[in-house]
């Protein structure tokens, strides 16, 4: 593992974490990707730019030659052949999660920067058992807070299970986050009955986080 900065390290085996600063990821789009910055703000473009930067860099780093990484119509990265990756962002921060997909059919990642939920907000996000997990996880070590983690965790899981699944309408508490087999490590239950393409791979998918630089990334694996 390395964590220096950028924050670059092998968070298991076949899959690949960066997380840097927006501004020092604005290399230029590549090739179609400049499609794109069409009909969106400049915060997006910058947001756009160095989640596709960063996903070049990435690329190089497993070995993969970088192309233009372009959009689906609903919003998904398009990867190249051989990979499943997500891309997330906070105000500062750029994360990419790339993977090997021999090893994993999808994966997700959302980051958090420690910016307060609002009460509101966190009482749809988990319940007081969720927040528990996540605390003998030792996620909250990091000094982010349980709503916050749960949040993050539920936002990853929604990017790994979507490409999969297509299940575009997975709300926060139709899922329960359970302990993992492991340390540090969770899984999730289906609450919902009616969302059987998820229960069918609940059991593949682990969730999974790290900090560094004031940040914390949630992600999460669906396993083959």
């Amino acid at each position: 593992m390395v964590i220096d900065w950028p924050f670059i390290t092998y968070v298991a085996d076949e899959a690949l974490l960066i997380v840097d600063l927006i501004d020092r990821c604005q290399a230029p789009f590549l090739g179609a990707e400049a499609e794109l910055a069409e009909n969106v703000t400049n915060v997006r473009i910058r947001e756009l730019m160095a989640g596709r930067s960063t996903a070049r860099r990435g690329l190089r780093l497993i070995g993969v030659e970088p192309t233009p990484i372009l959009s689906r119509s609903d919003g998904v990265p398009v990867w190249p052949l051989g990979l499943c990756g997500s891309i997330s962002h906070s105000h500062r921060h750029i994360a990419v999660l790339l993977a090997r997909s021999s090893k994993y059919e999808s994966v997700g990642i959302d980051i958090d920067d420690g910016r307060p939920l609002g009460v509101a907000a966190s009482a749809n996000v988990a319940t007081a058992a969720e927040l528990e997990v996540i605390d003998h996880a030792g996620w909250t070590e990091s000094g982010s807070t349980g709503e916050n983690l749960a949040f993050s965790a539920k936002e990853a899981i929604f990017k790994c299970q979507f490409p999969v699944t297509l299940d575009a309408s997975l709300d926060f508490l139709d899922i329960s986050l359970e302990p993992g087999k492991s340390a540090g490590n969770v899984k999730i239950r289906v609450i919902d009955s009616e969302r059987p393409a998820l229960a069918k791979v609940a059991d593949r998918l682990h969730i999974q986080a790290l900090s560094a630089f004031g940040v914390t990334v949630v992600y999460a694996f669906l396993g083959k």
